[in-house]
């Protein structure tokens, strides 16, 4: 199962490259998206839900508030055009959050999230991986992923999507798909070793303090019903404030509150790789 590695100096999970600071995978095989994760019981057997705020970093207030208010089982995932994106990470993880970075990428039906050149499927796979490692490089060290934050054409264009893929492996990061609509990013994460998640759906998509009560209701009862869900929700002042008053009592209600990692499937290569992480690299 998932667990931190070996205590390490931070700078062996860094690579300073021309652009700026990498993620890596040590030479004894820890990685990232292990090394940043939020302490957490992996064999807790009580129902886990999980929530991530998506689209920090834009706005100041509310993104202090959500890494101040928010419970450190909370991931915040950050937009990767964000001022200071670096700075960010690092007071959020200061915080105890787990940390996820989004990725942008080539939408068909509304405008980008972000003003940073996209992934895309009609594009060199060189160009795409010029274009992700300036997304990582932008957010320095500590995170613990990336996300694919809406449908894109790269879901289902695997010669595209497939090195984009491998260079996340290859980085010791976790993947995060929301609004999963095929399986290739699955399948290609599991293949390359690549630890995958995928939201059960938003709490708030309107920005009205009732619906979301009634959506974090419902999560509730879908996670009570198959035990593990992860639900997503956007950086407004309203979705922040309720989700701080929801999870202050949440083990009263029989849950446990999981970061992203104790919602993450990681089997066969995943998995080996974790077991050398823990070893320090004796398998």
């Amino acid at each position: 199962m998932p667990a931190r590695c070996p205590p390490l100096d931070p700078a062996v999970l860094t690579e300073l490259a021309p652009i700026g600071r990498l993620p890596r995978v040590d030479a004894n095989g820890c990685m990232p998206w292990l090394a940043y994760a939020a302490p957490f019981n992996y064999r807790e057997t009580r129902p886990r839900v999980g929530i991530v705020v998506l689209g920090l970093g834009k706005d100041p207030q509310v993104t202090q508030r959500a890494i101040d208010g928010l419970p450190p089982r909370i991931t915040l995932a950050f937009a990767s055009d964000a001022p200071w994106l670096d700075r960010w990470v690092e007071r959020a993880r200061a915080r105890g959050h787990e940390v996820l970075v989004m990725l942008p990428v080539q939408t068909t039906d509304k405008p980008l999230d972000s003003t940073l050149a996209p992934l895309r499927a009609d594009i060199t796979p060189a160009e795409n991986l010029r274009r992700l490692q300036m997304v990582l490089a932008r957010a320095g060290t500590g995170y613990s992923g990336v996300i694919v934050p809406t449908t894109t054409p790269l879901n289902s264009a695997e010669p595209a999507l497939r090195p984009l893929i491998k260079e996340i492996s290859d980085r010791g990061l976790l993947l995060l798909e929301t609004f999963r609509t095929g399986r290739l990013v699955y399948q290609l994460s599991k293949e390359l070793g690549v630890p995958y998640s995928a939201d059960a759906g938003w709490i708030d998509r309107q920005n009205d303090a009732g619906e979301i009560v009634a959506n974090l209701q419902a999560l509730e009862d879908f996670t009570m019903k198959n035990r593990f869900a992860l639900a997503v929700g956007m950086a407004q002042r309203e979705t922040v404030e309720r989700l701080i008053a929801w999870s202050k009592d949440i083990e009263a209600r029989g849950l446990v509150l999981a970061p992203v990692t104790g919602l993450t499937e990681c089997l066969d290569l995943c998995a080996d790789r974790v077991r050398k992480a823990m070893t320090g690299g004796v398998r």
